[in-house]
């Protein structure tokens, strides 16, 4: 595992035709998003992250990005939690904790799509169940 710590700008990003393995992962206080994945050809799996008190999102998968993460734990982050958005862009979550983001824990937007496991906990934001779909 690795730890990402007060990067001044994402912690982690993705993009290309890279797939990657994160196992064991902390990343907490980047002043963007914790990790960003981004296009079509690069994805990975994500397992027993932390990913916390990032500036924007926890996580966010977008442009065709394909993702599963497992017993993960994204919270506390200035935004939201896990944001998923563009056309082709797929994200399954196992066993994982989405809460006390400060805007929704989970968000999907422009024809994304997120396949969230009943043995996942989604916490309730402020204004309503915690979960933001929306088409544009």
């Amino acid at each position: 595992g690795c730890e990402v710590t007060a990067s001044k700008k994402m912690g982690i990003v993705v993009k290309g035709t890279s797939v990657v393995t994160l196992k064991n992962t902390s990343v907490n206080s980047c002043h963007g998003t914790g990790i960003y994945f981004i296009g079509q050809y690069c994805g990975g799996e994500m397992e027993a992250a932390h990913i916390h008190h990032n500036r924007l999102h926890g996580l966010a998968c977008c442009d065709g990005a394909k993702l599963c993460i497992r017993e993960s734990r994204l919270q506390y982050n200035g935004d939201h939690g896990m944001f998923v958005y563009g056309e082709g862009t797929n994200v399954e979550a196992r066993k994982c904790i989405f809460s006390f983001n400060r805007n929704f824990e989970l968000a999907c937007a422009d024809s994304a799509s997120v396949a969230i496991n009943d043995d996942c906990w989604i916490g309730r934001h402020a204004q309503g169940t915690g979960v933001s779909q929306a088409s544009g």
